[in-house]
């Protein structure tokens, strides 16, 4: 009888704590594609410029391209001789209010850069879901 007591309270208290838990995924809101531009780290920032300093059919560099949609290109046109103009755009865009990954890849569609956008929004897109299945494996069962 005491074990089974026992064995009931540790199942409530397991489906308590995922129950907290998952609750707090959908809150956390400074990663995936929320994440600020600001805070990328060195590695992200080595993505998005691999990605974004080529140039287009007409001349442009893609990160001027960028730059005109994210209301920056006065200011790109001093960093046309910069040794890495894409981190220069990424630093002053990151400096704007409310400038994260997300409105990154909105303004890199409507520099019709499509490919690049969803290559971007791949590799920073962190889902519920992918956090509910870790979260799955941690406390050992299924969600």
């Amino acid at each position: 009888m005491v074990g089974m007591v026992l064995c009931s309270f540790i199942i409530i208290i397991v489906f308590w704590l995922r129950y907290r838990i998952l609750r707090k995924l959908p809150r956390k809101c400074n990663s995936g594609l929320d994440l600020p531009i600001k805070d990328l780290t060195i590695d992200g920032n080595n993505f998005l410029a691999q990605r974004l300093n080529g140039k287009g059919n007409y001349g442009y560099f893609y990160w001027q391209m960028i730059a005109e949609k994210l209301d920056l290109f006065e200011e790109c046109r001093a960093w046309e001789g910069a040794e890495n103009p894409t981190k220069r755009l990424l630093t002053a865009y990151g400096e704007k209010e409310g400038s994260t990954i997300r409105s990154l890849i909105v303004a890199v569609r409507e520099a019709e850069l499509t490919y690049f956008a969803n290559e971007i929004e791949q590799r920073f897109s962190i889902t519920r879901v992918q956090g509910a299945h870790e979260l799955g494996h941690i406390i050992g069962t299924d969600v």
